[in-house]
C-alpha cells in the first residue's frame, strides 16, 4: 500500500522546443564572436553550434544572439551559457535566455507555432 504524505508544487519554468536549423550571429557586448547555427530553440533556452570554441571563462558571461528567421524577421535574446560539448568539428552549446522581455518569447512562440504548422501542412520541408 502507499501513502501520500504531501503534495509538492514545482515551478518549471521550461518549456517545449523545437529542431530547427536557423542562423543567427553570437555577440559579446557589441561585437560579433562569430557566425552560428541554432539546431534547437524553445520558450527558455536555444541550442547553437560553430566551429570556434569559446573560452570556458566567458560561461559567466551575458551573451546576445541574433536570431535570423527564414522570413527576413529577427529577434535578439540573452542569455548565459549553460552547456557546452563538442561533437566532430563543432562546438554545441546551449544559451538559456536572461532578461529576455515576455514580448520577446512570445514573438518566439508565434515563430515556432508557425513552423510546426508548415511542417505539418509539408510546406516547410
Amino acid at each position: 500500500m502507499i501513502y501520500i504524505s504531501g503534495i509538492k508544487n514545482i515551478k518549471f519554468n521550461d518549456s517545449f522546443n523545437l529542431l530547427w536549423n536557423l542562423q543567427g550571429d553570437l555577440n559579446l557586448e557589441k561585437f560579433i564572436l562569430c557566425k552560428i547555427t541554432i539546431c534547437k530553440i524553445g520558450g527558455s533556452s536555444l541550442m547553437f553550434y560553430c566551429e570556434n570554441e569559446l573560452d570556458k571563462a566567458l560561461k559567466e558571461q551575458i551573451f546576445n544572439i541574433k536570431i535570423y528567421f527564414s522570413d527576413n524577421y529577427n529577434l535578439v535574446v540573452s542569455g548565459v551559457l549553460s552547456k557546452l560539448f563538442k561533437s566532430g568539428v563543432n562546438n554545441y552549446y546551449e544559451l538559456v535566455y536572461v532578461n529576455t522581455p515576455d514580448t520577446i518569447k512570445d514573438k518566439i512562440f508565434s515563430k515556432m507555432f508557425k513552423k510546426q504548422m508548415e511542417m505539418k501542412s509539408g510546406i516547410g520541408w
